[in-house]
């Protein structure tokens, strides 16, 4: 990989991109970050529909940004993409890798020949038959939306060095390094990533299709008011029934409603993993994501699991130069992903 790239962050809503310069065993350097709004369906569940349009986008990107580096380490997560629990022989990458197709369809929902398939080995566990074994996460991806996000990339006349998986590179930037059980919660436009960590090292990974999003269409739908009407609104009022005016309270009501369906998802998530695991219960969460800053969710969430919130460091493992000083923490937790993605770069 190149000594200097452009981490690149494809949302629902705009595309984040920060330039970094790596050297192994080093912290980035940053060089430059940039966020670009994309137009309401260019891209929809993490997979670019419109690849020209996004690839207009970057390229005024790269012009506003004056970003130097040509090529780029893309993030790829949300619907399109899937991470399962998997025990593997224990062997080569190259071997694991080519063994992978012949194990794992009854464990993603598309055909294998049309997915892209990876494997992150977490622990060593008990033997069988096949030998040493190897537990692990495998990540499972649309070769098509890959295909798609790598094409809208190529036309803006830049190179795709590599691809790596969103939630492993949150964890990165913002998760716990230290020990014990560690959650990040990434809300997002239109997808919530759950990432679990066990003294450091990912341990479980679920992507839940539901995001900030879908409070603000519910209110566009229900109230029959424009989208950006609907945003306004739900940052202004949160989840804060009780201080709106009466004649606002149907809003309130709606807001309170779809956040609550997303609450579920993420606590029925949590309670899985340990269910899963031994038993072993979270002991700290890391919340981010544009749809995190929604007011009254933070300490709601808390008290729905009881577990205690950490606030997340996006600046702890990069260095930032003087330039970006002025980047506040809410700000670039924005660019968490894509931070996480120059990290990635410099293993």
């Amino acid at each position: 990989m190149g000594n200097q790239f452009v981490a690149v962050d494809i949302g629902q809503t705009a595309i984040r991109a920060v330039e970094a310069r790596v050297a192994r065993g080093k912290a980035p350097e940053i060089r430059a970050v940039h966020e670009e709004a994309l137009p309401d369906g260019a891209v929809r569940s993490g997979e670019v529909v419109e690849p020209t349009t996004v690839a207009s986008a970057l390229k005024k990107m790269w012009s506003a940004a004056k970003f130097k580096s040509r090529d780029v380490v893309l993030g790829m997560g949300d619907q399109k993409v899937v991470a399962r629990d998997l025990v593997m022989p224990k062997a080569s990458r190259k071997e694991v890798i080519g063994l992978l197709p012949l194990r794992v369809q009854e464990l993603i929902p598309m055909p294998v020949a049309e997915a892209v398939l990876d494997f992150y080995p977490i622990a060593e566990t008990a033997p069988t038959d096949e030998g040493p074994m190897v537990r692990g996460l495998l990540i499972a991806a649309y070769n098509d939306a890959v295909t798609n996000n790598v094409q809208a990339i190529r036309r803006a006349g830049l190179n795709t060095l590599a691809v790596d998986f969103v939630p492993f590179a949150l964890h990165r930037s913002i998760g716990n390094k230290g020990q014990g059980v560690c959650a990040v919660v990434d809300i997002g436009a239109a997808t919530t990533n759950v990432l679990v960590s066990r003294d450091g090292i990912p341990d479980f990974v679920r992507i839940i299709p539901a995001g900030s999003d879908d409070v603000t269409r519910a209110l566009a739908n229900q109230l029959e008011i424009p989208r950006d009407q609907a945003e306004e609104l739900k940052i202004a009022q949160g989840l804060h029934p009780e201080i709106v005016p009466p004649n606002d309270a149907k809003s309130a009501g709606i807001i309170v409603e779809v956040t609550r369906e997303l609450m579920t998802s993420i606590i029925n998530t949590l309670r899985y993993y340990s269910s899963t695991h031994d038993g072993v219960r979270v002991d700290s969460l890391v919340l981010t994501g544009n749809g995190a800053r929604l007011r009254g969710l933070p300490a709601t969430l808390a008290h729905s699991t009881g577990i205690s919130l950490v606030a997340p460091e996006p600046f702890a493992d990069v260095k930032m130069p003087k330039s970006l000083t002025g980047l506040g923490v809410s700000d670039a937790l924005r660019f968490s992903t894509a931070f996480g993605l120059t990290m990635g770069g410099a293993a």
